[in-house]
């Protein structure tokens, strides 16, 4: 009976809306509310109480709004009781929320203003907050119970009944939570011994009192009693035209007569429970309905069994005088009778089953199609998500390389590296959720190339000099002597892995070490390397090691000291199943950790590089090109023309695929760089209609996974792709490759 309870509570809870945006705007309240009067404590009163009554009528948002304009004017004019008052409302809207964390704190702050007030009802009423904020865990019952024992203490040492009646009532809660029957069973006879509620009490707390009296009597198998509490509990209710707690009576009722064989009447109340399930729970009435029909069919069952039974034992007694030859014809009889019932019962469970099989089925083949839409709807987001966050993405990047290479003024060079370092740190973040998204829709690539990997390694590790020196640390690599020179693979991958294992390192890692070492053997032309990533910061326990590989969680138990979203080590473990290999750890909470993995690579034999341009060749043939840039964005073209003049180019820019189309016509260029999206015309048309024209070279500038616009942008005649934000080498390198290869092609 408790767990089908506690499952109702369960989905009950589901009902709570996704109020996260509140949080959003908690920054917009300092412009919406300004300090500029010092407020009475009856005004501060007067606005608590409009957020009282916005959280009654479930406006959670204009409730968190008062009560933080209530907490800064509180605070502005000292006022101990209001600062205490807007602590504990705010609690009750992060608790709306699930911001357990932050209802915590809020609850123990408004505890530390009452008892400097010396207010001990407020203070106990902050305990029961507490108290019920803890309950919600397993690692914090303890500290829930030591709260309880408190407030009721505090409310019985100061008179307070309606306070002692609360803070019991929300005990006793708990302690069927934890199934503590004993002292359950003491705490709900207090409540029946008073046969008249305080003054005060609400209905709805009444009814919830007879609720716990009747499940303590249907728990000690007095069904009479029980059934007393359950039907005053559910009159009241119905007086106050509360369906969900008339719903929770109707259901703790039914199962009570269902435990205790009272078929009959448990069938009524049930219905009426299925009734008010409709309105409340759609979703569970199915599964409730079914369950109370299949105990009927069980029990039909089981009297039609005990009947041919008695049936087979009258008929056993009228023929004891009979002959041997009657004996036999009985047996035969019987035996017929039983082979015909085993026959049917069978028929009729097979049929049963299939019937059930067909509905859940059908059940499946709906959730697969709202899995299949909700997958659909998130990659389409991601999608937008792509570009909208890596168009000013680019400009910011751009904007802050330009800016630290003209800069000179020494004392501006460490704010310029720091942007710098922030904008490509909220780009690997962005890169992380697309990666992980990726992932999900088997939309990774596996693009082998011939490259080094101890250049590779130089590389990423260069990367980390700003955040190396962030947190004062030390990062070298150790790269062993018979290392391949050059190996065919993914090199892409393997940064993304290497980066990611380097980040948490330092995350957790300060005033460290961390080591990169690579150890390598080779066979038969194969190259077996090791790669293993050590640092001496936080390490992990034992107990945390599984977990850290789970998406959106960290492994330190205060994780919310560091900065991250918990995806780093996720995205390793499935690029590396992607690889046919998998990350290893060795780690003891306070001695550092070392994460490891395997990767087999085809040793390379040719010399050809990987097809960067030396800063000569690219040099030369940069300087003098006519290049127009069909671009919307008014920063990215200031970028991007800044960029290209820097090494010689003569750039022209348009906003747009029509315009790039009339300017070619009457301004031949070397080379066009072309948005994919952009007003008017997008990159795709423009380039289909000037390829009618001309082959001139076009590289497709996009903010969209390459993924979903590869096939789209080369169908139109496009020569090459360049992801926005692009590296300012990675530009310059793509299009003096693409200009070779143009050239040389006529």
């Amino acid at each position: 009976m408790l767990e089908q309870v506690k499952i109702s509570r369960a989905i009950l809870s589901l009902l709570i809306g996704t109020l996260s945006c509140v949080l959003c705007n908690s920054q917009e309240l300092d412009s919406i509310y300004e300090v500029k009067t010092t407020y009475t404590p009856y005004q501060l009163d007067s606005i608590l109480s409009r957020s009282t009554d916005y959280f009654k009528t479930g406006q959670y948002k204009k409730s968190f709004e008062l009560n933080q304009f209530a907490l800064r004017h509180a605070l502005h004019a000292k006022d101990v009781d209001a600062i205490s008052r807007s602590y504990n409302y705010l609690g009750f809207d992060y608790l709306q929320l699930r911001d357990t964390v932050r209802a915590t704190e809020n609850f123990k702050k408004s505890a530390q203003y009452s008892k400097q007030l010396n207010n001990d009802g407020a203070t106990a009423d902050s305990y029961v907050d507490l108290a019920n904020v803890y309950s919600l865990q397993m690692r914090t019952l303890e500290m829930a119970e030591d709260y309880y024992k408190q407030a009721i203490e505090i409310y019985g040492r100061i008179g307070d009944i309606n306070g002692l009646e609360y803070a019991m009532y929300n005990y006793a809660d708990y302690l069927i939570d934890v199934e503590r029957w004993d002292e359950f069973s003491k705490i709900v006879l207090q409540f029946e011994d008073k046969e008249i509620f305080p003054e005060g009490v609400s209905d709805d707390y009444k009814a919830l009192v007879k609720n716990f009296i009747g499940i303590h009597y249907c728990q000690n198998g007095k069904t009479s009693e029980a059934e007393k509490y359950f039907l005053e509990g559910i009159k009241i209710t119905e007086a106050q035209n509360n369906s969900s707690e008339k719903e929770m009576l109707l259901q703790s009722y039914s199962v009570c007569l269902l435990e205790n064989n009272k078929l009959q009447q448990a069938a009524i109340i049930q219905n009426q429970y299925i009734e008010i399930l409709k309105t409340n729970q759609t979703n569970f009435i199915e599964q409730e309905t079914a369950k109370l029909a299949q105990k009927y069919k069980v029990e039909e069952y089981q009297r039609e069994l005990d009947k041919t039974r008695l049936q087979k034992q009258l008929q056993e007694e009228q023929i004891k005088n009979r002959t041997i030859l009657n004996y036999v014809l009985f047996g035969l009889v019987a035996v017929a009778l039983l082979i015909i019932l085993i026959l049917a019962s069978n028929f009729y469970k097979r049929k049963r089953i299939i019937k059930q099989l067909r509905k859940k089925n059908h059940a499946y083949l709906i959730e697969k199609k709202k899995a299949e839409d909700l997958a659909e709807v998130k990659n389409n987001f991601f999608s937008t998500v792509s570009h909208e966050l890596r168009t000013p993405l680019y400009g910011v990047i751009g904007l802050s390389s330009i800016l630290s290479e003209n800069n000179k003024d020494a004392t501006l060079s460490s704010d310029l590296e720091s942007l710098k370092f922030s904008a490509d740190y909220l780009l690997a973040l962005v890169n992380n959720v697309l990666e992980i998204n990726k992932i999900d829709h088997n939309k990774i690539e596996d693009e082998e190339t011939v490259f080094s990997i101890r250049d590779l390694v130089e590389r990423i590790i260069k990367t980390f000099e700003y955040l190396k020196r962030q947190n004062n640390n030390t990062l070298n690599s150790i790269i062993p002597d018979n290392l391949p020179h050059r190996v065919k693979g993914n090199p892409t991958r393997l940064s993304q892995i290497l980066m990611n294992l380097l980040g948490n390192a330092n995350k957790f890692t300060e005033n460290g070490s961390i080591v990169v070492e690579l150890e390598s053997m080779s066979n038969n032309g194969i190259a077996h390397i090791t790669f293993k990533v050590k640092d001496s910061g936080t390490g992990i326990s034992k107990e945390r090691q599984q977990d850290i590989f789970e998406e959106f969680k960290q492994g330190d138990a205060h994780s919310n000291l560091y900065q991250g979203t918990g995806l780093g080590l996720p995205i390793v473990k499935r690029l590396l199943d992607l690889s046919g290999s998998e990350i290893k750890l060795n780690s003891d909470e306070g001695k550092g950790s070392t994460f490891y993995f395997s990767l087999d690579f085809e040793i390379a034999t040719s010399s050809i590089h990987e097809g960067s341009t030396t800063p000569i060749v690219l040099e030369n043939v940069l300087k003098g090109l006519k290049i127009l840039v069909a671009e919307d964005n008014k920063i990215n073209q200031m970028v991007t023309r800044k960029i290209l003049e820097k090494v010689g180019v003569q750039c022209s820019v348009v906003e747009n695929g029509a315009l790039a189309i009339d300017f070619y016509k009457n301004n031949p260029v070397d080379l066009i760089l072309m948005d994919v999206n952009m007003p008017v015309m997008d990159g795709v048309t423009a380039t289909q209609n000037i390829r009618k024209i001309s082959d001139v070279p076009i590289i497709a500038l996009t903010a969209v996974e390459i993924e979903e616009a590869r096939e789209r942008i080369y169908s139109s005649g496009m020569n090459d792709i360049i992801i926005k934000p692009y590296d300012i080498e990675e530009l310059k390198n793509k299009i003096a490759t693409t200009i070779i290869s143009y050239r040389s092609s006529k």
